[in-house]
């Protein structure tokens, strides 16, 4: 990871980098929907769980804290694995996404910042409004288990 990446701007876009986690479980994924967003095309989207890179930070850090506080969950015993880094530019963000596979046998978490979750199959994926940076992730899954 480069870390001038946080704040480096990408076509007079404002790099955001973040962390995802695709929790694997049972043969299905997690995925969580958010509610009001600060921008309306990210209203009440579907999303894999996940924040924002902090200062001195590692992706695979990042989401397991993420996870923690969004899920209050604690998934640092799982078996964690890069799965790609998606960039995508929305209208008033660059996005860098860091998403990584979460192998669980069980898990229970709480939503504390998400208005719903669905438990899918990788083909079940391709049915929910993800969030157009999302939707690079879930052809990245499709292809990971094809």
């Amino acid at each position: 990871m480069i870390p001038f990446l946080k704040s480096m701007k990408v076509n007079s876009l404002t790099m955001v980098e973040v962390s995802a986690g695709i929790i694997k479980c049972n043969n299905k994924i997690l995925c969580v929907q958010k509610g009001l967003a600060k921008y309306q095309y990210l209203s009440d989207k579907w999303e894999f769980p996940g924040g924002k890179v902090e200062k001195n930070e590692t992706p695979k850090d990042t989401i397991i804290r993420e996870l923690t506080e969004e899920l209050k969950t604690d998934i640092s015993a799982q078996t964690i694995q890069h799965l790609c880094d998606t960039e995508y530019d929305y209208p008033d963000f660059h996005l860098l996404m860091h998403s990584f596979l979460i192998f669980s046998d069980n898990i229970s978490f709480t939503l504390t910042e998400h208005k719903s979750f669905k438990w899918c199959t990788v083909e079940e994926l391709r049915n929910l409004d993800w969030t157009e940076a999302d939707k690079v992730v879930v052809k990245a899954i499709e292809e990971y288990y094809d």
